[in-house]
């Protein structure tokens, strides 16, 4: 169940982001950005957007999205800008999702660094395991989580990337039902626990644009153990 909210969640803040981006560029490279004059472009900014939403599963949504983005000073467009982003957004079931991430380019895109802290606190509702559950059987529970993804990646090849990875998760229930099957039964995972691993990360990318691309693509293959 709480992969369906986060995946809803995740939907809306893209969405919300696919604006933003395109209030921050509005001239396409298939306009002519080669021939724009280096003043028509931003060395830096900020971009500011409300999220609002609805699901049946959280109900009405809201909150706001903000992200600063730099480059150097005589940077083009499609050089790759450094950010950081913050989305907080609270819904009327009173779960709440905050999420920071700093995403960094430097020594001419040679070296890239990116972290994600998101800290997720949702009311959900649990039926039982098995196929014979029931709508009956529901009850509320409220996991806490805060996760962190941190990676590193040096250009080794023209736009072949290769870089290292860590993750850590750490959730814990801090509220159930008394007398519920959930605390009571041989429940995987309910008393909470922490998820650690690191691995590796091997991307290609060649998009002509980090926020705006229209011509290449971006391709992962990564492991975490």
């Amino acid at each position: 169940m709480r992969i369906l909210y986060l995946s809803i969640i995740s939907v809306t803040i893209a969405c919300v982001l696919m604006v933003t981006v395109e209030c921050a560029y509005p001239n396409s490279l298939a306009e002519g950005m080669a021939e724009q004059d280096s003043s028509d472009q931003r060395a830096s900014g900020i971009n500011l957007v409300p999220v609002l939403g609805y699901s049946p599963e959280t109900r009405a949504m809201g909150g706001l999205a903000v992200m600063y983005y730099s480059r150097a000073s005589g940077d083009k467009v499609d050089v790759k800008p450094s950010s950081i982003m913050f989305i907080g957004i609270y819904t009327q079931n009173k779960q709440t999702s905050i999420s920071l991430v700093p995403d960094i380019y430097f020594r001419d895109e040679e070296y890239h660094a990116s972290c994600e802290f998101r800290f997720i606190e949702y009311p959900l509702f649990f039926y039982g395991i098995g196929n014979n559950t029931s709508l009956d059987d529901e009850e509320e529970y409220t996991p806490r989580s805060f996760e962190i993804k941190f990676n590193i990646q040096k250009r080794v090849y023209r736009d072949l990337n290769f870089g290292l990875v860590y993750e850590y998760e750490h959730d814990k229930l801090i509220e159930t039902k008394d007398d519920g099957k959930l605390v009571s039964g041989p429940v995987l995972g309910v008393k909470g626990g922490l998820i650690s691993g690191a691995g590796f990360e091997l991307n290609w990318d060649n998009r002509d644009n980090l926020f705006y691309s229209t011509v290449g693509g971006y391709y992962e293959v990564s492991a975490v153990w």
